[in-house]
């Protein structure tokens, strides 16, 4: 309904807008109902009482060291599953976002500048692309750091695949549809690595991460000299 509005035009005025707010309203509950879900299911890890962390080794007990087999080992095949299953995610994100921004400017356009719809629409559109990669894609905590290093992917396919679509039309004489196709093939790869980099790259260097549920305890002053503590 969208498309045909942004391209036909509306034959019902007011409907493709209601429409677009109830289905915006149903989304926010929804997120709201992952927010709390989120919340029950951490209350539920808790109230099973489980260690914080299980010790793997001690110098007490150096028999129990486990066998290096038992250690996970990370391979070349692993990481290949590994950037084939980001690059998947990274490719339905970026069909949900441009759903995003061709909503957006379908209903604002017909009240604000041409230009001015587009730009909200994908500046929306990248952000939500950012959050959904760095929760998604890389599984990790956005940074404003990341945040100001990812527009980097987006202008990037822009620029290639505006360029590559030139190329290909006036100097091969493609078709539009069938240049436009080969032109994000191409391009998308750089571009999910461009945004992979942005968001790693904006992690907060050094810091270490605290288990939720450990508690520091002080060491009683008649241990602190017990060589035997390390």
């Amino acid at each position: 309904m969208v498309l045909d509005v942004a391209i036909h035009g509306s034959a019902v005025p007011g409907y493709v807008t209601l429409l677009m707010v109830v289905v915006a309203l149903g989304g926010i509950q929804l997120i709201t109902l992952g927010i709390i879900g989120e919340y029950v299911g951490r209350i539920y890890h808790e109230v099973k009482r489980r260690p914080a962390f299980v010790v793997q080794e001690t110098d007490e007990f150096p028999s129990q060291r486990p066998h290096p087999a038992h250690h996970e080992k990370i391979t070349p095949s692993g990481n290949l599953s590994k950037t084939s299953r980001q690059f998947a995610t990274f490719v339905a994100i970026g069909f949900v976002n441009t759903a995003v921004y061709l909503s957006i400017f379908a209903a604002l356009h017909q009240w604000i500048p041409y230009l001015v719809a587009h730009a909200l629409g994908y500046a929306v559109s990248v952000g939500c692309s950012f959050l959904l990669n760095s929760y998604l894609t890389c599984r990790t905590h956005p940074t404003w750091r990341a945040f100001l290093r990812f527009p980097l992917s987006s202008v990037f396919n822009l620029v290639a695949s505006g360029a590559l679509l030139y190329l290909a039309v006036s100097q091969f004489g493609m078709d539009k549809n069938v240049a436009a196709l080969v032109a994000g093939v191409v391009v998308t790869p750089v571009s999910f690595l461009i945004a992979r980099w942005a968001i790693n790259s904006g992690r907060r260097p050094g810091g270490t991460k605290v288990t939720a549920g450990a508690v520091r305890r002080p060491v009683p002053e008649t241990q602190q000299d017990d060589p035997t503590l390390g």
